[in-house]
This record gives structure tokens, C-alpha cells and sequence, in this order.
């Protein structure tokens, strides 16, 4: 019996060290109220697993007693701010709002484990993602690393002046569990601008990169979106996988919201594909089919003769990081993409120094430069 109790007894202290690591982090590095209450609710967790540690050590049931009273007022302590936390933060706020960002769900309403790991605020996420990364994947330097930190919070905090925005509940939880192992599907954002029902207005279907279906990446498309006149839509598929079939379930999903707004001109749609989501194009294309007048690629992972050959004769538009983005060298892209001169429209541009995370480090700058390449040549 002492053998099984104090088995227990390490099973539980390594995952107290996790939470004390994990909540220690979150209050030392959260920039946000919310970062740091979860912060302490994960010590509170800490402190519950600790104080039954001790009392399955304890030798007689008497000497437990107190540790396991502690462990409940530090249970009881963490339901209640977790409960409320939840409310506040946690709830659905995908209302049928016509205007503003909106995330909806392919069951109508936000998913429990959604709820609740969307309460950690995004920019304390990329916050922390923007430390642990570079050690998990060596295409990433801590300069880089840090620079996507850095944008990101000015980011959010411009995002303080839209109440839309910061309401609309995120889509990470899709990365972590993408992350884990999973396929998960069944989550979009959509940003409709303020206009009248009998303004019909084409749409921006954006696929996002690797890191996840970030708020973030999508902000610097609302102010333009709001002048220039496009309905925004932007499915989530997990990490950014993009398989055909991932590829389908997120794209179907875009659509039905975007056949629910009035002013949604579904058979003009511009394609924006960013970091690895540009291997969706296929699969897009062969569900979209004609309603796809033109192509954005920003900061492509691939861009392989297979893809050439199915693009040829669309309008195009390609967004480079520059040297800081080693997946394909600019040469070697514009390289590519010459059997796409003649029979199409292609543009090439080179943001230098930018990397890979170009929409997220010069986000602003990207969205102008898509803006400008619509305005000059317009849709057919």
C-alpha cells in the first residue's frame, strides 16, 4: 500500500512541477489580466497536487488531515475563478451579428474544450509560442521568434479599438489540438464590413499559415476591407495541414456563412493562401471551381511545377519574405512561375528582411500592397 501511494505520490508531483513551471511563466511573461489569472489558477493547481502529495507521504490519517484541507480550499478556490473566468471570457459571442468579426461553428455553437481554451488571450499564446518555438523547430531563430512577439502585441493592442474583434472567440484551441495529433475541422471567421443589404460585395477567402487561424494575421485586413468593399472569410484547418479533404470541411464550412449574408458575392472570390496553406489551392480550386477570378500567395512554403500547371491563366499575386525566408529563395520563385507569364497576369514582390511570418511582422504593408495590386488591375 505505502509502495502505491507514494507512486502516486511522484505521478503527482511531476505534474505539480508542470503547473508551477506553466503558471510561473504565464504570470512572469502574460501581458494581459486574464494571461495572469490563468497563471495563477495553474499555481492553485499546483499547490492542490502538492498538498496531496504531502498527504499521501503523511504516515497516519491524522497528519493528512490538514494537507488535504488545504488542497480543497486551493480546489475550491480554483473552481470558482475558473467558473468565472469562463462566463467572462469564455462564452459564445458569435451572435447573428451582420457586420464585424464573427467566428462560427459548424455545430452552431462554440465547443466546450473551445470555450475553455480560448481563455488564455491570443497575444499572451503567441507570447509564450514565440519562446518554446525556436527549440522545437530550427527554421526559426529566436530573432525571428521575437519579432512576430513584438508585432503581434502592437497588434493587439491597436485591436483595443474594435470591440469586435477582441469579442469574437479565437480558433487556437484547433492548433493545439492539430498539435496533439488531432484533425480537428468545424471552425471560420467572417469580417463583414457596415453596408446595405443591396450592396453585393466579392469575397477574400483566406487560408491561414501553420501557427494557427490567428486574429492577428486577420486584423490587418479590416481596415482596407471596410474602404476597399470585400466580405472577408477565413476557415480554420488545425496547424495549417491542409489537406484536401481538411481543405473541403473548412472551405464548405466559409461558405455556408457566406451564403447566410446578403451581400456575400460568392462567385468572386479572390484566394489568399499564406505559408503552407498554399498547398489548399488545389483542393480550392476544384471545389470553388470558376467562382475564383484571381490568386494571393503570401510568404508560399512551396510552389512546385504540379501547382504551376493548375494555376496557369489566373491572375496572381506572390508576396515574398526575402532572405529571412529560406523555403523557396526569391530566385528560385520567380523562376517558377515564368511559364505563368505569358498566359496569366503574375506579380512577383519581394518584401525584404521580412521572413516568413511576412503577414504577421509587416501585416499592414501586405494587406496595402494586395490592396494596390486589385485597385491597379481590376477584377474580371
Amino acid at each position: 500500500m505505502k509502495l502505491l501511494r507514494y507512486s502516486l505520490a511522484l505521478i503527482l508531483g511531476a505534474l505539480s512541477a508542470s503547473l508551477l513551471f506553466s503558471g510561473g511563466t504565464l504570470i512572469l511573461m502574460a501581458g494581459t489580466t486574464a494571461g495572469r489569472i490563468i497563471g495563477a489558477m495553474l499555481l492553485l493547481g499546483s499547490i492542490a497536487l502538492s498538498a496531496e502529495i504531502f498527504a499521501l507521504c503523511a504516515p497516519t490519517r491524522r497528519r493528512r488531515s490538514p494537507f488535504r484541507k488545504l488542497g480543497f480550499i486551493a480546489l475550491i478556490t480554483l473552481g470558482c475563478v475558473f467558473v468565472s473566468l469562463l462566463r467572462i471570457r469564455g462564452g459564445d459571442t458569435s451572435t447573428a451579428r451582420r457586420s464585424g468579426l464573427i467566428s462560427s461553428w459548424a455545430g452552431g455553437k462554440q465547443p466546450i474544450e473551445s470555450r475553455v481554451l480560448s481563455l488564455l488571450p491570443e497575444v499572451d499564446f503567441v507570447k509564450i509560442a514565440s519562446v518554446i518555438t525556436p527549440y522545437i523547430d530550427r527554421e526559426i531563430t529566436p530573432e525571428e521568434a521575437s519579432n512576430v512577439q513584438s508585432a503581434v502585441q502592437h497588434t493587439y493592442f491597436k485591436m483595443q479599438a474594435d470591440s469586435t474583434f477582441l469579442a469574437a472567440p479565437g480558433a487556437l484551441s484547433y492548433a493545439l489540438k492539430s498539435a496533439l495529433g488531432g484533425n480537428p475541422s468545424g471552425h471560420t471567421f467572417t469580417f463583414a464590413p457596415a453596408v446595405s443589404d443591396e450592396e453585393p460585395l466579392p469575397v477574400l477567402l483566406i487560408l491561414h499559415d501553420s501557427p494557427g487561424n490567428l486574429k492577428a494575421a486577420l486584423w490587418p485586413w479590416q481596415p482596407w476591407s471596410e474602404r476597399g468593399g470585400f466580405i472577408i472569410a477565413a476557415p480554420t484547418s488545425g496547424g495549417g495541414e491542409w489537406t484536401a479533404e481538411s481543405t473541403r470541411s473548412a472551405i464548405r464550412l466559409a461558405l455556408r456563412e457566406l451564403n447566410a449574408h446578403p451581400n456575400a458575392k460568392i462567385d468572386d472570390i479572390t484566394l489568399v493562401t499564406v505559408g503552407t496553406a498554399v498547398r489548399a489551392i488545389p483542393a480550392s480550386l476544384d471545389l470553388l471551381k470558376t467562382d475564383v477570378t484571381q490568386l494571393v500567395a503570401i510568404s508560399p512554403s512551396e510552389f512546385g511545377d504540379d501547382l504551376v500547371g493548375q494555376i496557369s491563366g489566373m491572375r496572381l499575386l506572390i508576396l515574398h519574405g526575402g532572405a529571412k525566408d529560406p523555403r523557396i529563395p526569391f530566385a528560385d520563385l520567380q523562376k517558377a512561375v515564368e511559364p505563368l507569364q505569358s498566359p496569366g497576369d503574375v506579380t512577383v514582390t519581394k518584401f525584404p528582411n521580412a521572413g516568413r511570418f511576412l503577414l504577421l511582422t509587416q501585416g499592414e504593408a501586405a494587406a496595402s500592397e494586395v490592396a494596390s495590386w486589385l485597385t491597379a488591375r481590376p477584377r474580371k
